[in-house]
């Protein structure tokens, strides 16, 4: 006689099939999802507390925001899943001698280790590796993660609609549900709830797009959407971020203007310079230069920076950044960009001893900017300069 276990898993995989088979043919579109709903719901009443009820809420959930736009469906469902998370560790405690056949440990044993360090440092739960998944049952981090996963959309979702007290209460949940982000607070500005919070209280309405460039979206929806995909440059999910920008530039149900797509083709070249992807992120952000597509937007000063910078990491390019720097300074002379390009480019003619040219662009940013992010070491690079009397000089272990 099959496990209960067994029974219970089988089941949800059986329907779980079917209800992805429908959502990827596109004829089906909401009905799909609709039916989704009703198997969830008579999935659920069997056994409330079984494993994956709790998955299920939170990806139709999810399928609702992210696929369809649809605030109030997806927020329901969302606060379901919640609920639900909150609910079953208690009932969860009281099962502690419940003893999982050892075939269910193989298949879903959690990776060994709970957490991983990417490429940006970013400490993350470990993931299933491929052909493999565990759950609440054999995992210890999994609610967690589940629940984390909750407070972001539904906190995304009232920054969406500019309920920022709402957004902030959830945002601050995170440090109770997951205690590693008290510890990573204190020695990483970039944990997942300060970049959030930090947002709130000093750029209202955007997450890695400027207030301005979050402004152009005045359509709720398609800003729920900009914000999704920000939110994962905001985490540093670079491939995730990609997908999402992507299918923003080619939903053609979505009708974009000039200046959102601007935004949304930055957004994606900077995922793809993240991946390492130089060249096609050289491709995108080359429709910033003058007379392309998008030199007039508010994002091509962004752009252009990010464009310099992607010039320098190659010797065949790097003299395109001289270009691309100076007619950043001259174009939007009152922009941080252009402040951060004069500095660059200052910075490259002073360690390739280029002295004089240095000398005058170093002096140059302390005319323009006397309280700039970068006085102080520019005024050390003026002092090297002068102490050396135009001697050549290698000062890059000192900066470090």
């Amino acid at each position: 006689m099959a496990q209960p276990f067994m029974v219970g898993l089988e089941t949800y995989v059986d329907r779980l099939k079917f209800v992805v088979k429908m959502w990827e043919s596109t004829p089906f579109g909401r009905k799909a999802l609709q039916q989704a709903e009703e198997r969830a719901e008579k999935f659920i009443e069997k056994n409330k507390y079984g494993l994956y009820r709790g998955e299920v809420l939170l990806d139709i959930g999810t399928a609702y925001l992210e696929g369809y736009g649809d605030f109030s469906n997806g927020q329901k469902w969302l606060v379901q899943a919640q609920d639900w998370y909150n609910s079953v560790e208690q009932f969860d405690n009281d099962l502690e001698n419940y003893i999982l056949p050892s075939s269910i440990k193989t298949v879903s044993s959690p990776p060994s280790k709970e957490r991983q360090t990417d490429f940006w440092n970013n400490t993350r739960y470990s993931k299933p590796q491929a052909g493999s998944f565990f759950n609440r049952r054999t995992c210890n981090w999994y609610l967690a993660s589940k629940r984390k996963d909750i407070v972001l959309k539904l906190g995304l979702l009232a920054y969406a609609q500019k309920d920022y007290e709402k957004a902030k209460k959830l945002w601050e949940s995170l440090y109770e549900i997951d205690p590693y982000f008290i510890e990573a607070a204190k020695t990483n500005s970039s944990a997942t709830p300060v970049r959030l919070l930090w947002n709130i209280e000093n750029n209202c309405g955007a997450l890695f797009a400027t207030k301005e460039q979050m402004e152009c979206f005045i359509d709720e929806r398609n800003r729920f959407k900009v914000l999704l995909a920000d939110l994962e440059l905001e985490n540093i999910n670079l491939s995730v971020a990609e997908k999402k920008f992507r299918q923003l530039i080619d939903d053609k149900d979505i009708r974009l203007n000039r200046e959102q797509t601007a935004y949304c083709v930055f957004g994606l070249a900077i995922s793809l310079m993240g991946q390492l992807k130089t060249k096609e992120a050289i491709s995108l952000l080359e429709n910033f230069k003058p007379n392309r597509a998008f030199s007039k937007t508010i994002t091509a000063p962004r752009a252009l920076l990010n464009l310099a910078i992607c010039y320098t990491t190659n010797n065949a390019t790097k003299r395109y950044s001289y270009i691309c720097y100076e007619y950043l300074i001259k174009a939007f002379p009152n922009t941080k960009e252009a402040e951060t390009a004069l500095f660059n480019i200052s910075e490259i003619y002073f360690y390739e001893d280029n002295i004089t040219k240095a000398y005058t662009l170093l002096n140059e940013y302390i005319k323009r900017y006397p309280k700039g992010d970068y006085v102080s070491i520019v005024e050390e690079y003026i002092t090297d300069i002068r102490l050396s009397k135009n001697k050549n000089i290698h000062l890059q272990g000192d900066k470090q």
